[in-house]
């Protein structure tokens, strides 16, 4: 094995990896050729036995083998290392079962004489360093030290690869020890609260971080956080074709938010080595942070291209962001459905298609790369985005406090994270030196899964987030063009004003959208303009409207408005569904305050008609409503086609409605009103007319003083040659 090859296994800290394949590593032990024979076959042999659980007999049968040959350091090295992973579990957690400390003794012993036998191996003194410094029977400037006279020894040999190993393992050792002592805070007072009491009442932790602690100033640990970046940053240099060493560089930036020196430390390595992936993803945080919005796209777009398909799943997993109750729904779908879930997914979630990128997609994928970088633990095979602290940060974004206290009894520091706006807490246990951190099952069960299920993914942080998103009241109506497309008739109101709150009074100029999008996610469809509006009054509407032309398979149209120098967003999505653009059917129903008919109705579509339309569906009381409609292909015998049409108000709550007369315009003369006590009204009519294509329909409603509330308008059409309906419907809010 090489060494580089073999660095690579041992970064990972997976001792069952390396017996796997320490038999070819003969090169390194200062054990003649003869005998590489007997130790591959006895280190075959403990490789069987670990795989089959038997770790005990694993180490017994190495421990037996260095005994009888004092002088291998390969298999003093293999002995210490299995002993060292099987007491991994027990580290930095204080009282250990029996035996454990014994054998945490004996690898001790084991790796520090592999190290005399094998002095030139960087991969032994890291080995070696990890089980100091991770265990509490040795001080960690014992393992540093280790580990530094390694690195001099590489050095005076002129070797590069070990020297950029081992400079990256020590500025690792420093940032261990620098994690427990990042953000901590000392008490001032004493509040008779409990740490449950912080989870149940999350108001008492925000009393408690605010009058109760303080940080210490200066913040404790700045010297190892410096002496690691210096390590790291050696290493990455040092090694440019490894992007570990780079990856440590940009988590001890990323840490402390120096996006800027991340910006220029990974647009020199993309430049570098541009098939590597995580220096583009680096630069996509670090763009993103900035507030580089287009460029942040472009970088993670190539960041995550380049990544292996399963690994570029596993980041971009959808399941990172779902409620609770769908996580298991998730897992039972095909692989075609999930991503087209996910496509449908972010592009509903995208804040506003008027700007380039998908800002809340970018800031996804700028949180799962912080968590990648700060909390992947190569020694304990866990990545950053999976573990607890990954699981709440992509979720919810970074946290408004940060603190870590003094440790408790057994050692272990408490790490807390606070989101102040949302009253949420989460409490960790984070043993020093290991870089783990989990979250206890009381927090979990009554903090994390209960705000999984009810507010699975918070975007406050990102800017064109931090203010909300406006409703839009919006009416939208479809009809038939082709069989391909559709026509549409959008009515907007938008709340300039609203948008505009504390804007300079010259700002008068709003960016404005319609988008139609199909079920993969895709725009199929745009119109956007700007609309110019000396609006002050916050709750004033400016009316916008767009007739346009969008393809059948659109499966939901979005009305934007945007502030572009507040991005202030006001938005409306509606699902379309239930629409044919082939045989019997209707088209939506338009609701105007005023419709007003053609001259020559012969023929005439929808759009021949004068529309002053009514922005989403809020009327006044006493408002008539003008109602348009069209007929498609009902069925004709004889020239005539044969057509009823019912059209039901029905309120919402009780005791609704007044009085409602109605008037038909055209040439019926003969609907017939009938009431439901006060809560409902019907008006039916019927036509038979001369066999055409279509029928358009307009028909004046008057409710009276119909209560305020909401109600539900049904127009159904009946075809009375074939006995076959359809129905449409839609709400109505009377105020």
């Amino acid at each position: 094995m090489s060494m580089s090859s073999l660095l690579f296994l041992v970064r990972r800290g997976a001792a069952v990896v390396w017996l796997l394949h320490t038999v070819h590593a003969s090169a390194q032990s200062s054990v003649p050729p003869t005998d590489s024979l007997s130790r591959s076959v006895v280190i075959t042999r403990a490789r069987a036995l670990v795989a089959a659980g038997d770790t005990a007999g694993a180490a017994a049968s190495l421990g037996s083998a260095a005994a009888a040959a004092p002088n291998d350091g390969l298999l003093w090295h293999a002995y210490g290392t299995v002993l060292s992973h099987w007491t991994k579990p027990h580290w930095r957690k204080g009282l250990m079962p029996n035996g454990v400390p014994q054998r945490i003794i004996v690898a001790d012993s084991a790796l520090a004489r592999a190290m005399r036998l094998v002095p030139d191996s960087a991969s032994f003194a890291i080995d070696y360093a990890n089980h100091l410094w991770g265990t509490n029977f040795t001080s960690l400037e014992k393992a540093k030290g280790v580990r530094e006279r390694a690195l001099d020894g590489a050095e005076s040999r002129g070797d590069t690869l070990s020297t950029g190993t081992l400079s990256d393992g020590l500025g690792m050792l420093l940032w261990r020890r620098y994690e427990p002592l990042a953000n901590r805070r000392f008490e001032i007072l004493q509040f008779a609260f409990s740490w449950t009491d912080y989870v149940l009442e999350p108001y008492k932790f925000r009393m408690y971080i605010d009058e109760a602690t303080r940080r210490w100033d200066p913040p404790l640990g700045t010297a190892l956080y410096l002496e690691a970046l210096q390590y790291v940053r050696r290493a990455s240099a040092l090694l440019p074709d490894d992007e570990g060493p780079f990856r440590h560089e940009a988590m001890v930036l990323a840490e402390r938010g120096s996006w800027d020196e991340l910006e220029l430390i990974s647009r020199r390595r993309a430049k570098l080595r541009p098939a590597q992936a995580w220096p583009w993803m680096t630069l996509g945080l670090a763009e993103h942070r900035l507030g580089h919005l287009e460029k942040a796209s472009v970088a993670f777009e190539a960041g995550f291209g380049k990544l292996a398909p399963d690994e570029r799943g596993r980041l971009m997993s959808l399941k990172r962001l779902l409620p609770t109750g769908q996580l298991v729904f998730a897992d039972t779908m095909a692989a075609p459905q999930r991503e087209q879930l996910t496509d449908m997914y972010w592009a509903l979630a995208n804040p506003t298609l008027l700007l380039e990128g998908n800002a809340v997609l970018n800031e996804f994928r700028a949180r799962v790369v912080h968590s990648e970088l700060l909390w992947t633990n190569e020694e304990y095979t866990m990545r950053g985005a999976d573990t607890d602290r990954g699981e709440i940060f992509v979720r919810w974004g970074p946290p408004d406090d940060i603190s870590t206290f003094a440790p408790t009894g057994t050692g272990v520091v408490p790490l807390t994270w606070m989101y102040r706006r949302t009253g949420l807490n989460f409490f960790f246990r984070l043993p020093p030196t290991l870089g783990i951190a989990r979250i206890e099952q009381f927090y979990r069960s009554n903090m994390l899964e209960p705000n999984m299920a009810k507010r699975p993914a918070i975007w406050e942080n990102v800017p064109v987030m931090r203010r909300g998103v406006d409703s839009l009241p919006v009416q939208i109506a479809r009809f038939r063009d082709t069989a391909d497309s559709i026509d549409v008739a959008v009515f907007a109101g938008i709340r300039a004003g609203a948008l505009r709150a504390g804007m300079p009074t010259d700002t008068n100029v709003l960016k404005t959208g319609l988008f139609a999008i199909d079920a993969t996610g895709q725009v199929v469809a745009r119109v956007t303009n700007t609309i110019r509006t000396g609006e002050q009054d916050t709750l004033a509407l400016t009316p916008q409207r767009w007739r346009t032309r969008i393809p059948a398979t659109t499966a939901y149209v979005r009305v934007e408005a945007l502030e572009t120098d507040a991005l202030r967003i006001a938005r409306a999505i509606r699902e379309l569904d239930g629409f044919t653009t082939a045989g019997f059917g209707t088209s939506d129903v338009l609701i105007g305050s005023r419709i007003t008919s053609p001259t020559n109705l012969v023929d005439a579509r929808w759009s021949d008609f004068t529309v002053a339309p009514v922005n989403g569906n809020t009327i006044r009381s006493g408002q008539p409503l003008d109602l348009l409609w069209e007929v498609y292909l009902p069925t004709v015998v004889d020239g005539t086609a044969r057509y009823r049409v019912s059209l039901v108000v029905q309120r919402v709550e009780q005791k609704g409605l007044v009085a409602v007369s109605a008037k038909v315009l055209g040439s019926v003369r003969d609907a017939i009103v009938r009431t439901g006590g006060q809560d409902r009204v019907a008006i039916v009519y019927d036509r038979s007319v001369a066999g055409a294509a279509l029928y358009t329909e307009s028909l004046r409603l008057d409710l009276g003083s119909a209560r305020r509330g909401r109600y539900v308008l049904t127009v159904t059409v009946q075809d009375l040659q074939v006995e076959r309906t359809v129905t449409r419907r839609r709400e109505l809010i009377i105020f």
